[in-house]
């Protein structure tokens, strides 16, 4: 089995990362690898509802889940 990556991305609002997961995701591509990034921000914009910090927690399993999914199916790179 080749060798599996997993990238956590961490940092205030605003402090670059959703671009420098953009930019780990062109470099996979050029290896053709499979990647998924997960990220919190995806539940807002999946469920169509506004951000509550009421529901970060479910943010979070709902990243965890995806995370879990993409290890599972043998994803490359997990940002």
């Amino acid at each position: 089995m080749a060798d599996k990556e997993l990238a956590i991305m961490r940092g205030m609002t605003g402090s670059g990362k959703s671009r420098a997961a953009a930019q780990m995701v062109a470099r996979a591509n050029t290896f053709n690898l499979t990647h998924t990034i997960c990220s919190a921000d995806d539940y807002w914009k999946t469920n169509e509802i506004p951000f509550s910090y009421s529901k970060l927690t479910a943010a979070h399993t709902y990243c965890q889940l995806l995370a879990i999914e993409a290890i599972q199916r043998g994803d490359s790179l997990i940002i």
